[in-house]
């Protein structure tokens, strides 16, 4: 200040400063050049989708009802991951053609549908972009009675592929653009425990807005649930003591167990229809 040498600069613009010395009195001049922090990449979440088939529920009271049937389990009514193991049980998860699923594990089998994602970078497609992952979790890991024998079994499994995308943190929109034919949108629900529910800022018609800056691990996991078009008796009485197909538990990469705890794989892998081997009956 006060040493006149701004009578010299002509421009200053991308790290590049003219100046016309012939301005300055004193043939003297000092610059203080400033540089700016650069903004933080925005950081890299992962969203995954499992999806599941509801082939007897077609609204969602008999959904609210699947979900009730948790508290009624004689064994484990408190368990944490009740409610979901419930809605599994009842809307398996299904994957597309020519992917497998956990083998002998409560299963949907295949169907077509798919995804879009936007706004956290490039647009992207479940069948062209998503990262497929088999995956299962077994009564010993969610240590939910799904059976109602009266013990938690090791091998007593329900599958959980799903399918996951990487995005830019922010406000990212996923859309169901091809449900499976005879099925609608019905609902979505998060890992319980997860708290990746903080990100979600609505969902309707097919169309899932996240606050990915909401969630705090950066890895969120959506159980998305189609319900029949068709008109679709009263859901599946809950189970009886009975066999659920055993499994023995592996993803795809052949690692012993996915889930280790089940938020881990359900949340992070960052937690109807055909059935392979289902053996679960039901009293009615």
């Amino acid at each position: 200040p006060g040493s006149g040498d701004e009578a010299s600069l002509v421009s200053a613009a991308n790290g590049t400063i003219v100046l016309d010395t012939t301005n300055d009195a004193d043939g003297m001049i000092m610059m203080h050049v400033y540089n700016f922090s650069q903004a933080a990449a925005p950081r890299s979440v992962t969203v995954q989708v499992m999806k599941h088939n509801c082939a007897n529920v077609m609204t969602e009271a008999q959904f609210l009802a699947v979900e009730a049937r948790a508290a009624t389990n004689p064994t484990t009514p408190a368990a944490a991951f009740g409610k979901t193991v419930e809605t599994v049980l009842e809307c398996p998860t299904v994957v597309l053609s020519g992917e497998t699923q956990t083998p002998g594990a409560v299963a949907g089998g295949t169907s077509s549908f798919d995804f879009s994602v936007t706004g956290g970078g490039a647009p992207q497609t479940l069948s062209a972009d998503g990262t497929f992952t088999q995956a299962a979790a077994c009564e010993t890991d969610v240590s939910y009675d799904a059976n109602r024998n009266g013990t938690l079994d090791a091998n007593v499994c329900l599958d959980l592929s799903h399918h996951a995308f990487t995005v830019n943190d922010g406000t990212v929109t996923v859309t169901e653009t091809s449900p499976p034919t005879g099925f609608d949108f019905g609902a979505v629900r998060f890992t319980p425990g997860s708290g990746d529910e903080a990100s979600l800022v609505s969902a309707a018609n097919g169309t899932i807005v996240l606050d990915t800056t909401n969630d705090a691990d950066g890895m969120i996991m959506m159980h998305v649930y189609n319900f029949s078009q068709a008109a679709a008796p009263v859901p599946t009485p809950q189970p009886t003591a009975s066999a659920l197909p055993d499994a023995a538990l592996s993803d795809s990469t052949g690692s012993d167990s996915p889930i280790a705890p089940l938020v881990a794989i359900l949340a992070a892998v960052a937690a109807a229809g055909v059935v392979l081997r289902l053996a679960r009956q039901r009293s009615r």
